[in-house]
């Protein structure tokens, strides 16, 4: 499979991809899902530095690795695509899929370009709500609406559209909220845990956990070859993030020829990649 990154040296060949994927059934998928998993991807012009770019690369690459999902340079005849924008410190994505319509994803530099942080704004990009608005998450967990900042209480909706996939409740979702998320005083709790342990993972974003993993294979209908959560058990779950110790090595084989010299990070990247709390400007709706 061609690497993101060497797509990236060929300046976006028309025509170019970053892999290939043959569904394993001709089941009709659901509308917010790109078709046959291809998801094509612009760059906003001159809103990205090199190393900017080379992050974001590296993320797509990441999702790529685990699921069946692939991202494809635009040509210049596709109109729906995810466009990527650098602006302000926004991090923000409406929800998948739009037929002839360009999604806008801001991920503004530096807040938004945390890895957990991309992949959130990304899989939003993907078709995939907050963990924490799914139909069932009053059974675990519990919003003090009084304590939101307003504006932001669309953030907390449950979403109708959203599916649980017969997944477990993820604590550890990369799409999870932390406790404060959007508080008015910044350290109000917004969303209460009913399982208390859940404060150590909640809003983590070091990274895709394995429950997020199995929700986007699922989501697009991945094949078996792909991993989509068939040993969970339980009806809610602290999920681990993912890393080279929980996942097989195949799925950072091209971790190194990502990297944009020699496989060592920068002191800026490598902040980025360490932190593990979510910005507090993330903004989604379904059409922003």
């Amino acid at each position: 499979m061609v690497s993101l990154y060497l797509c990236l040296l060929a300046v976006f060949a028309e025509g170019s991809s970053v892999g290939s994927f043959t569904w394993a059934n001709k089941e009709e998928k659901p509308a917010l899902t790109w078709p046959h998993g291809k998801v094509y991807f612009a760059l906003a012009e001159g809103e990205f530095t090199r190393i900017q770019t080379a992050v974001l690369f590296r993320n797509l690459r990441r999702l790529e690795a685990v699921s069946c999902v692939r991202f494809l340079p635009k040509p210049p005849s596709q109109v729906a695509h995810i466009k990527f924008r650098n602006v302000r410190h926004r991090c923000a994505a409406s929800i998948g899929y739009k037929p002839n319509k360009i999604l806008d994803l801001y991920i503004g530099w530096p807040d938004c370009h945390k890895t957990g942080t991309l992949q959130h704004e990304i899989l939003h990009g993907l078709g995939m709500w907050h963990e924490h608005t799914r139909q069932d998450r009053d059974q675990y967990i519990t919003v003090f609406w009084d304590k939101i900042e307003q504006g932001k209480e669309f953030n907390f909706k449950v979403s109708p559209k959203d599916k649980t996939l017969s997944l477990p409740y993820d604590y550890g979702s990369v799409m999870h909220y932390r406790a404060q998320a959007f508080s008015k005083t910044g350290n109000e709790i917004t969303l209460l845990p009913r399982d208390q342990s859940a404060f150590r993972v909640m809003g983590q974003r070091k990274g895709i956990s394995m429950v997020d993993i199995a929700k986007l294979n699922r989501l697009y209908d991945c094949p078996a070859t792909f991993y989509r959560g068939n040993d969970l058990n339980g009806v809610s779950y602290i999920s681990k993030i993912t890393s080279r110790h929980q996942l097989p090595a195949r799925f950072y084989k091209l971790r190194d020829i990502n990297a944009i010299n020699d496989g060592s990070k920068s002191d800026e990247e490598s902040k980025l990649i360490e932190s593990t709390t979510g910005p507090q400007n993330d903004l989604t709706k379904e059409n922003l």
